[in-house]
Formats: structure tokens, sequence, C-alpha cells
């Protein structure tokens, strides 16, 4: 006696293996930031080739001042800001972005 196998057969058995896989687990998505110290670099490389004068702004309880500093100097206050990548992991995960484009003026205002 010969005995056939039959398509529904082979059918049947091929979705039953393909139920019995394993799930692949599910990743994280990684929403790229702007690139911020990239963009900082950028604009301290413009105030080196440029040399535009530079004032400081600061604000303390309601007080504000201006003043002018030297070109040296916006790189001493912008070292903090470079010390640590927020793109990058461990600290990707920690931060959120957030962004608002104005339409009264071409800007983008983005929020860690």
């Amino acid at each position: 006696m010969t005995r056939y196998i039959r398509p529904v057969q082979v059918l049947a058995v091929f979705l039953m293996l393909a139920g019995c896989r394993e799930k692949p687990a599910e990743k994280s998505a990684y929403i790229p930031y702007f690139p911020v110290n990239a963009f900082l670099q950028e604009q301290l490389h413009l105030i080196d080739s440029l040399q535009p004068p530079t004032t400081l702004y600061t604000e303390s309880a309601g007080d504000s001042s201006i003043q002018g500093i030297a070109l040296a100097d916006c790189r001493t206050l912008a070292a903090p800001f470079l010390q640590y990548d927020i793109s990058k992991s461990p600290l990707h995960e920690q931060y959120k972005e957030e962004s608002f484009a104005d339409q009264s003026n071409p800007t983008i205002t983005f929020t860690y």
C-alpha cells in the first residue's frame, strides 16, 4: 500500500511549525536627537573664524547684566555643555527630546 502526502497535510505541518517559532524580542525604538554637541562645536568654530564681538548675558534673581567677553572665554563657557553627549548611550535613555517650531520666526526650540 502506497501512501501519498497530500498538499493539505504539508500546509498543516508548515503552519504548525511556523506557529511554534519564538517571537523576536521587541527592540526599544532609538530616536536620534538633534546633534547638540556638533552644533555647539560648529558655532564655536564660526566664532573663532569670524571673530565677532561676543557678549555674555547673565540673569540672577531678577537682575540682569550684559558685558563683552573675550573670544577665548566662549570656549571656556561652552565646555560644560560639550563634556557629555546625550545622543549616545547611556545618557540617551535618560533624556527626552521635545521640539517647538515657532511660526512667528524661522526658529526651532529643542528641550531636553
